[in-house]
């Protein structure tokens, strides 16, 4: 009994999520009035303000590796930050990075949510008041499992770190598309006042 209050007061104060909750996206449940908030990716619209009325009008765009890599060539330094609405410590840090896009107009912030919950995924980002346009990840290449869907696109989009199961994810990219940074969890304040102002 002892092992599992320490072991349940470890998990507590650590700052990410290191196990998944459950290994279903949900991608398989989805029914036709929610695939109409998922809309394909375009180029275009990276680091786009969405200006909505309520939760229900945000739409995410469905993302692979291939299309985060194309957003690096738009010649802005890049956050793509993989999320879940699961993850306490992902949804608490919505609204920090919130402010840190509106006080960074130099990076491209690009939440990208891991599970498919829409309904969840847009009263978080509604009331974090993220506004920037959102993406999920493309089950159609990644499969529903959370733990392999999140080592694939690591090793699509930076094998060279070692790979950490928990979650947020960060990488953080500079304006050449040259990785700065692969972390999860809380990214360390002495990178975070280095890479971004804030207020």
């Amino acid at each position: 009994m002892k092992r599992l209050a320490l072991f349940l007061l470890a998990m507590l104060l650590y700052p990410a999520c290191i196990e998944v909750l459950v290994d279903d996206d949900n991608s398989g449940d989805l029914k036709a009035v929610e695939k109409k908030k998922l809309a394909p990716f375009h180029l275009a619209d990276t680091g786009k303000e969405q200006t909505v009325d309520h939760a229900g009008q945000i739409v995410f765009q469905e993302i692979n590796a291939d299309q985060i890599k194309s957003q690096l060539k738009l010649g802005k330094k890049t956050w793509i930050y993989v999320w879940g609405s699961w993850c306490t410590p992902c949804c608490k840090r919505l609204p920090l990075i919130a402010q840190i896009h509106r006080d960074n107009p130099d990076w491209n912030i690009v939440p990208v949510a891991d599970d498919y919950v829409i309904s969840t995924l847009q009263k978080l980002l509604y009331t974090s008041r993220l506004s920037v346009q959102p993406y999920i990840l493309d089950y159609r290449r990644y499969g529903n499992n959370t733990h392999e869907k999140i080592r694939k696109l690591w090793e699509e989009l930076t094998p060279g770190p070692e790979f950490t199961l928990a979650f947020p994810q960060n990488y953080l990219y500079d304006a050449d598309g040259r990785l700065l940074y692969y972390g999860t969890g809380r990214i360390p304040d002495d990178l975070m006042q280095q890479y971004f102002v804030l207020k």
